[in-house]
């Protein structure tokens, strides 16, 4: 049994190793052999789990298991092994694979360096943060039932999230839960106290 194992910390070396033609086994005439080895981090030395072999002219792959360690059946013949994983810089082997043989790898750490990342959007509708202000365009009011010709301010409100009418045929409105009288109607930063005393039209 003949075995490529690589052991060398050296990076020019590690990246020699894609690039030469591994012979693997010894010829004994079999139809199948076994290749077999450990995958595992150049930096560190540790064994590297989840690792995808494949050879993309057989369509063929297996992954490493927790000790880092794969196993493939293949006839005897020319392979191309590739190595992937993410976070990990991707590698290949070339292999003549005569018998049943072993083949170590040493994979590098990648790091990617992207740009900026801007998110635009055209019709931006955050236009504040305020929590629990609401506002109604004098535009959305109009198509609305009026009352002597004017839209219903107060009844308008309505239409905003967490206010509902206070009951059939009133004026007043609640909101979120509250009651009529616990509502500020500001105009030109004066309280109106009873802006339902005329059919919904403030005095």
């Amino acid at each position: 049994m003949v075995e490529s194992v690589e052991e060398d910390k050296d990076i020019s070396n590690l990246q020699e190793q894609e690039y030469k033609i591994h012979e693997i086994g010894t010829a004994l005439g079999k139809k199948k052999v076994k290749l077999f080895g450990k995958v595992s981090h150049f930096e560190s030395s540790q064994p590297l789990k989840g690792i995808s072999i494949f050879l993309p002219n057989l369509t063929k792959g297996v992954t490493s298991d927790k000790d880092g360690y794969f196993e493939l059946d293949l006839p005897p013949g020319f392979y191309t092994l590739n190595f992937r994983y993410m976070g990990l810089k991707p590698s290949s082997r070339k292999i003549n694979l005569r018998g049943d043989g072993r083949i170590n790898i040493q994979l590098l750490s990648e790091t990617k360096t992207i740009k900026e990342v801007r998110v635009l959007t055209k019709d931006n509708k955050v236009r504040r943060t305020s929590m629990g202000v609401e506002y109604i365009q004098a535009k959305d009011i109009e198509p609305l039932p009026s009352a002597l010709g004017e839209p219903d301010i107060i009844k308008s409100t309505t239409m905003l999230p967490g206010v509902e009418s206070a009951g059939e045929g009133a004026i007043d409105f609640n909101v979120r839960g509250g009651s009529a009288d616990q509502n500020l109607i500001l105009i030109d930063n004066a309280p109106i106290l009873l802006p339902s005393s005329l059919y919904g039209i403030l005095l």
